[in-house]
């Protein structure tokens, strides 16, 4: 077999020494490159920019001709600036048609591989949107027969299968450079961090070594081609050729061919159209190159056998030892028709060899002249479309769009024959292509703030999604209307446009803001001086701010309120002060009746007549603007003293003091400079005012008083001595005094206590139940009633006669009388006077609750009425006992009471001390210091009304006599004085003790009840002196 020489179709070897680069730090570098690129706008002008007013630091001009009449230019946002506000101060110029953002934009389905942006074929075939549907499979091998491949690459050492050399028939491979480099092309791995990355990333690699050198015999190709596919290749690439053909090279590829492989060849590199083996065979796939701009390498064969053109100029790929470098030739461009065929089979397995090459040349983009060429063949090989995925068309950037905007514009990744389209709810609005490479503008009428606009990029029928975007509003509001504002206003009121915040300004002080509700606003403010100039603008809720509305403050304030003088009803004048030069005014119902003008320091004086008292004078300020001041209202005074008062005498017993003045008037009475009293007069001008009594020769002094204030003279008074009155209650006898004692107290009464006048002794201990039923203690004979007592007991009307004492002292016959005269009679008497008293205070303890006994001796008569009107009083008992012990049925009773307290009267001559111990064994307070004792009957009379009667004042004073004979006045006199509450004072015809004047001195009366006759009259006239 003739061996033909084999050349390696490679023109331009660039070979740099990259190795890995870890894939952290190239991820680290790109990102920040990204962060630190400067903001950016694009402008188009009226006019150039040297024209305009624009400064720009840093620009690029976009036009095709610099002096174009409407430039488009980039320039970067100016430093200390906010795109937002750079982008509003621009659409606001006069001189620029539109502003945007210049968006960075960045590539979809980008490899992370850092040398990626190098192989720029990848973009010109759409390999990207080919990888979304496919990146490959293990499980389809591309045989590269070529000079070795470097097996231990790390783009390479993990897709390596059935490696083989041909020449010297071993499963080594040397390293070769061009090899390396097209067995990258078709499968270096993808996203691993370092290098690059090949058209089928996941397809096996099959590296055959055929070349000594630069050369290689065609013998070893064939030996290489059977190798192949006896090792299960499904695609074999071929970056070599001969002008000179081969019967048993041809047999070999058709063998491959007919086994179903897919056998791929570089065209050559001569720029000839002589045909090169084995691209020129039957079944092979002709691959010629292409440059980054789709147009015929210089270096690429041409010609009929040309099937499709493949990227061949300027490859960047793998090279020995981890290195990478760049490599133009046919060479480079089979390699990529073989990994797209690797992708197509990935996709779909189960075509055939025919099939997929149909299915490269179907899907080719075509160059050149329409349809299939010479230069490039069905047309340059198109990744995406081979394996059927879908265009990805990515939405159009926008920028803002507002309510005066004419135009929406923006920019797309995917070129100038990208179609723009723009619609509102109702359809489309605007639509077009890009202006410049990728920007567009496209022209639509203006749209309400709020519309949802919807913009979609469409590029060969394939749309991308809607934009939505919202209309902005970026039309300032309408200067608000504003009502007039005066200096008396804490409001600022008007209308704006309903929901913009409206503010109110002085100078460059915000005095307050608030939203228009309605179309209507209301901002409160503080009060303003008049003169003051207000400014009141809008801001709408986009932060749009109208045109400023300018008002001045008016003066609406009138004058301070003036200060008048107090006037009287004798006055002529009104005087006060106000603002100076100020016009005064004086009024009476509305009728002016006066005026002036204020002097330099505001003083002023007007004349009146004279008014009387209660009129109302109405007096006002006016200033130059003619506002008033509030009106001060002055009431004429009353300022005449009343006439002095007129005062009845007074005494020393007196507790009322009456006189006459003038009607209305205050009464104030004073002692030595301190009021005791005050009161005010009726219509009659008579006054009655309380006071304390004052001791006689006392100067009482009265004034009054008008309701103005004004004073009369001092009507001055001296208190009258008046010394107690002498009441007697006497009667001719005994009986006819106890009938006189029981008219001072009773003018009726339903129970009458009936004591035998002659024998005291059951009646000493009856005072305590006759109070109890409020009821007084007549006397009677044993045997017969007096004709006077019967006569009281008449006119009482009493209807119960209680007998106090046994048959011995009042008759049965006397009982049967009464009984017989309709009257309820009850008989309260035992053997002795000490069973009686138990009786009776058995009694009175059904009346009320006994918890308290009053104990006196039971011979001793004096003691026992000296305590009777104080049992009275209290409706406690008067227990009568032996001089040295309480009788035993007493002193049970006592006992089964519950005594809280007892008293006992006298002296331990007449109540041992054991009847005390006694008693305060049975008592639940202590008695044992109870004992009210005096030297005889008076000291100790002296001596209860010392304890007992502690008051200073008292109604009366009752006296009788003390003398045993006549002791039984003393006995009716108890109920009375109990219900007055005022003691007894027993007195004897020789005079008053010490005891009993002492006591007397500490007490005040205007009475002295005088109950029998017979006492020494200067004895009364003693007790009239101590009392007074």
């Amino acid at each position: 077999m003739k061996k033909f020489l084999i050349c390696m179709l490679v023109t331009v070897i660039w070979i740099m020494p990259f190795y890995p680069v870890n894939s952290a730090d190239a991820a680290d570098s790109q990102a920040k490159t990204e962060k630190d690129l400067p903001q950016r706008v694009i402008v188009q002008l009226k006019k150039p920019l040297q024209k305009t007013g624009i400064e720009a630091e840093e620009y690029q001009l976009l036009s095709s001709k610099e002096h174009t009449s409407n430039p488009i230019l980039t320039m970067e946002v100016p430093k200390g600036q906010e795109m937002e506000g750079f982008l509003k101060s621009l659409q606001k110029n006069e001189d620029v048609v539109f502003a945007e953002e210049d968006h960075i934009i960045k590539l979809a389905h980008t490899p992370t591989d850092p040398y990626y942006s190098l192989q720029w074929h990848h973009e010109t075939i759409e390999s990207e949107a080919a990888w979304n549907l496919t990146k490959g499979s293990s499980d389809v091998v591309v045989a590269v027969i070529d000079d070795g491949v470097d097996t231990a690459h790390p783009e390479l050492s993990d897709k390596i299968v059935s490696p083989y050399d041909a020449v010297y028939n071993t499963a080594t491979n040397s390293k070769g450079d061009h090899g390396t480099h097209v067995a990258g092309t078709i499968a270096s791995s993808m996203d691993n961090g370092i290098g690059l990355a090949g058209v089928a990333p996941s397809a096996s690699i099959m590296p055959i070594d055929v070349f000594v050198g630069d050369s290689a015999y065609s013998s070893d190709v064939i030996d290489a081609i059977y190798y192949a596919v006896e090792n299960g290749a499904d695609i074999i690439n071929m970056s070599l050729g001969s002008d000179t053909s081969s019967y048993y090279y041809n047999q070999a590829v058709q063998y491959a061919y007919n086994s179903g492989v897919v056998v791929i060849a570089a065209a050559g590199n001569d720029n000839t159209s002589t045909p090169s083996y084995p691209a020129s065979y039957p079944n092979v796939i002709s691959v010629a190159s292409t440059n980054e701009y789709d147009f015929k390498s210089s270096f690429s064969n041409y010609g009929s056998y040309i099937d499709i053109a493949a990227p061949g100029s300027g490859i960047y790929a793998t090279y020995p030892y981890g290195s990478y470098g760049s490599m133009s030739g046919t060479s480079m461009a089979s390699p990529v028709v073989a990994g797209v065929a690797a992708l197509i089979l990935a996709n779909e397995p189960g075509l055939t060899n025919d099939q997929v090459a149909q299915r490269l040349y179907d899907t080719a983009d075509d160059l050149g002249v329409s349809g299939k060429d010479s230069f490039y063949g069905n047309g340059r090989v198109n990744a995406r479309k081979a394996v059927g995925a879908s265009m990805h068309v990515a939405p159009p950037e926008v920028s803002e769009v507002f309510d005066y905007s004419t135009y929406v514009s923006g920019s797309v990744e995917t070129g100038s024959d990208t179609y723009i389209e723009v619609s509102n709810q109702d359809g489309v609005i605007g639509s077009g292509y890009p202006a410049y490479e990728s920007y567009f503008y496209i022209s639509i009428p203006k749209q309400p703030a709020g519309t949802t606009l919807f913009i979609t990029a469409a590029v060969d029928g394939t749309a991308s999604e809607a934009v939505e975007l919202t209309v902005l509003d970026g039309t300032a509001p309408e200067a608000p209307a504003v009502d007039s504002v005066s200096d008396r206003d804490e409001t600022v009121t008007g209308s704006a446009e309903d929901g913009a915040e409206v503010y109110v300004t002085s100078g460059s002080e915000v005095l307050g803001s608030s939203a228009a509700e309605s179309g209507s606003f209301s901002v409160s403010i503080a009060k303003q001086t008049a003169g003051t100039e207000l400014s009141v603008y809008a801001t709408d809720a986009a932060g749009n701010q109208s045109q400023s509305s300018t008002l001045t403050v008016v003066d609406e304030t009138g004058p301070a309120k003036p200060s008048v003088n107090p006037v009287g009803d004798q006055s002529t004048l009104i005087t006060g002060t106000t603002e100076p030069h100020t016009v005064i005014y004086a009024a009476i119902h509305s009728a002016i009746v006066s005026g002036t003008v204020s002097d330099n320091a505001g003083n002023f004086s007007m004349t009146i007549n004279k008014q009387t008292a209660g009129t109302e004078i109405e007096v006002y300020a006016v200033d130059e603007a003619g506002n008033e001041s509030e009106t001060v209202t002055v009431i004429v005074e009353d300022t005449k003293a009343p006439n002095q008062p007129v005062v009845s005498p007074i005494t020393d017993q007196d507790t009322i003091l009456k006189g006459r003045a003038e009607t209305g008037a205050l009464i104030k009475v004073l002692v030595d400079k301190k009021e005791i009293g005050t009161t005010g007069t009726n219509q009659a001008g008579e006054f009655t005012v309380e006071i304390p009594k004052q001791k006689a020769g006392t100067v009482i002094e009265v004034t009054a008083i008008d309701s103005a204030g004004n004073r009369s003279a001092v009507t001055k008074v001296t208190v009258q001595d008046k010394k107690p009155q002498l009441q007697e209650v006497i009667g001719k006898t005994r009986y006819s005094t106890a009938v006189e004692v029981s008219k001072q107290g009773w003018e009726k009464s339903n129970t009458v206590f009936l004591v035998n006048g002659g024998a005291i002794a059951d009646g000493l201990t009856a005072t305590p139940l006759a109070s109890a039923h409020d009821a007084p203690i007549l006397l009677t004979q044993k045997d017969q009633v007096p004709a006077e007592t019967l006569a009281e007991i008449k006119r009482l009307g009493a209807d119960e006669v209680v007998l106090v004492g046994g048959t011995g002292v009042v008759s049965s016959e006397v009982e049967r009388n009464f009984k017989n005269k309709g009257y309820t009679v009850s008989r309260l008497g035992g053997s002795t006077r000490y069973e009686t008293s138990l009786f009776i205070a058995k009694e009175l303890d059904k009346v009320v609750d006994v918890k308290e006994a009053y104990l006196a001796y039971g011979k001793g008569e004096p003691d026992a009425l000296s305590i009777a009107a104080q049992s009275g009083i209290k409706k406690q008992p008067i227990i009568l006992v032996d001089k040295k012990n309480v009788p035993g049925a007493t002193y049970d009773w006592l006992k089964s009471e519950g005594l809280a307290g007892a008293y006992f009267i006298g002296g331990s001559a007449v109540i041992d001390q054991k009847i005390i111990t006694d008693m305060n064994r049975i008592t639940s307070g202590d008695v044992t210091g109870n004992r009210i004792s005096g030297s005889n009957r008076h000291d100790t009379n002296a001596k209860v009304i010392r304890k007992f009667y502690t008051d200073t004042n008292y109604s009366t004073i009752m006296i009788a006599k003390s003398e045993t004979e006549k002791l039984v006045d003393a006995l009716s006199a108890g109920p009375l004085a109990a219900k007055a509450g005022v003691p007894v004072l027993l007195v004897s015809e020789s005079g008053l003790e010490s005891s009993q004047v002492s006591v007397l001195q500490t007490k005040q009366t205007t009475q002295v009840h005088q109950i029998g006759g017979g006492i020494n009259q200067k004895v009364i006239q003693q007790v009239i002196e101590y009392v007074n």
